[in-house]
């Protein structure tokens, strides 16, 4: 009896230890992506999507506020762009 408490206290000490390890090698971002949250990467990816599309949204605003110049004053051909 007294071996088999010895067993398990030594063998759950090295563990702990790797339990540990694996939760730093986790937060780093250093495990696969099956082995962390690959959801919240997917939602991280949707987010920046959303920021360049409102980019592009933004840009295509100013081409036609553009065209829209130019098609109301075209003597302003140079002014505008």
């Amino acid at each position: 009896v007294a071996c088999r408490l010895l067993s398990t206290a030594t063998s759950a000490a090295p563990a702990a230890t790797t339990a540990v390890s694996q939760r730093k090698t986790a937060l780093l971002g250093l495990e696969p992506l099956g082995k962390r949250h690959a959801g919240v990467s997917v939602l991280g990816c949707a987010i920046a999507m959303v920021a360049v599309g409102g980019c592009a949204q933004g840009i295509g605003q100013l081409f036609a506020a553009l065209v829209v110049g130019m098609a109301r004053n075209p003597s302003m051909k140079e002014d505008l762009f």
